[in-house]
């Protein structure tokens, strides 16, 4: 109830969304964090979630792990009904997100149900059907670091299977 009391506040909207960035940490390498916007009318504003990497702490350490991610991108899709959130180390990002792509895979991925059906994908592959809401997917339950290639070939695997059946294009804006 205080992050959705946090979220309706002015100084908090852009127009008519809420878009937030929250983070926690005592130094830069302890510091994780979360970016989203969602809620407009606009059709100029998508609805996502993402979760920015933890770093390299202690803290990370424990937290950073396959069901904590799960846990936190079920939450984020549960609370904001986003159109796509995610969990991906900015090292994955920086290695597979192009100019102008909005959406991709990474450890953790959550499509909307309205963008579609999700196809088989590897049996490693964890794929959870939120009722009402979407579909979580999770590569592996393994921490996902880019400097494991099989984990970097899963994750393009796993993206090309979903670009081919179309859940992969372009964000709506919010609201259409």
């Amino acid at each position: 109830m205080t992050l959705a009391k946090l979220l309706g506040h002015k100084s908090n909207r852009f127009g008519d969304d809420s878009s937030f960035w929250l983070w926690a940490g005592e130094s830069p390498d302890e510091t994780s964090g979360f970016n989203g916007s969602c809620g407009s009318a606009t059709t100029h504003v998508s609805s996502h979630c993402i979760l920015h990497s933890l770093g390299q702490s202690e803290v990370a350490k424990r937290v950073v792990t396959a069901p904590v991610m799960t846990s936190v991108v079920r939450a984020m899709a549960l609370a904001w009904e986003p159109e796509f959130a995610l969990a991906a180390s900015d090292q994955h990002r920086e290695l597979v997100a192009m100019p102008m792509v909005e959406n991709y895979v990474g450890w953790v991925t959550y499509l909307a149900d309205f963008r579609g059906p999700v196809p088989p994908l590897p049996a490693s592959v964890q794929v959870e059907h939120i009722p009402e809401r979407g579909t979580l997917i999770t590569l592996t339950q393994e921490k996902f670091t880019v400097s494991n290639p099989a984990h970097v070939a899963l994750a393009a695997d796993v993206q090309a299977r979903l670009q081919a059946a179309g859940l992969l294009t372009p964000l709506r804006p919010w609201g259409t």
